[in-house]
């Protein structure tokens, strides 16, 4: 079985969590990380960064309801 990047697990988590809206956002701004503008760079890593501790949130608020039940 091939090992999966860190990267295409988020991926794969963000799609399963985030409202569809969210998922789109989120994809789009990864792909800003690649832009020329090191300004547009640091702005999407500074908001994939929002999103990224909003998806741990919603990850930790699930297996906290998985466990209480």
């Amino acid at each position: 079985m091939a090992k999966l990047s860190s990267e295409v697990i988020v991926m794969r988590l963000a799609k399963q969590v985030f409202t569809e809206e969210e998922y789109q956002r989120f994809m789009a701004l990864a792909e800003l990380r690649e832009h020329s503008n090191p300004q547009i760079r640091a702005a999407a890593n500074l908001e994939l960064l929002k999103m990224s501790e909003r998806l741990q949130a919603l990850l930790d608020a699930r297996h906290s309801h998985l466990h209480a039940v």
